[in-house]
């Protein structure tokens, strides 16, 4: 859920991203910050270790009962093809998530285990398996799909802020590595 907040002709100007786990959200904050804005919740040590769910992973019906969502500049989210999505959290739990202590496992192992947890617990790995209809909600002015490219959101992100940039280059943030055509060959 970062906030990007900054003084615009006077006028605070605040735009709230929805951040779906595995849906740019690194890339995006980053680009936020870049553009000279000042990024509220973003993820830190301190979240991680004391929330079940960092700020940045709330979902729609807590960001809504935290936050008068109407008062933003603009809100947004980015929703992305489920099944890439979950590939993705797989490569990214391989290596950066504590339940899965940097082993390696097949995906059919990780996804059993994973599902396992998800049914006790549906925060389970603080949000990135939690079903993406969860982070929407009637009042986010815009949800963009990840399959047309973070060049197309941004731009029209900008667009519709009234932000100028002139030759804008975004830089892909944390992508999971790994080779999903053969993960879905695979399956």
């Amino acid at each position: 859920m970062p906030i990007f907040s900054k003084i615009i002709e006077g006028k605070k100007h605040q735009i709230l991203f929805v951040h779906i786990p595995k849906s740019w959200g690194t890339t995006i904050n980053e680009f936020f910050k870049f553009i000279n804005y000042k990024s509220y919740f973003e993820p830190n040590k301190f979240f991680k270790k004391q929330l079940k769910i960092p700020p940045q992973h709330y979902n729609y019906k807590i960001l809504d009962s935290l936050l008068n969502l109407n008062k933003f500049s603009f809100s947004f989210t980015v929703v992305r093809n489920t099944f890439d999505k979950l590939i993705s959290s797989y490569l990214w739990s391989l290596k950066y998530s504590s339940v899965f202590n940097k082993k390696f496992y097949s995906f059919e192992e990780w996804f059993d285990i994973t599902l396992s947890n998800f049914k006790r617990n549906e925060n389970f790995m603080a949000n990135h398996i939690i079903q993406q209809v969860k982070f929407v909600g009637p009042k986010i002015n815009s949800i963009y799909k990840f399959e047309v490219g973070i060049d197309k959101i941004i731009l029209d992100i900008l667009k519709k802020n009234n932000i100028e940039i002139k030759n804008l280059k975004i830089p892909i943030l944390n992508k999971s590595d790994g080779n999903r055509n053969e993960i879905k060959r695979n399956l």
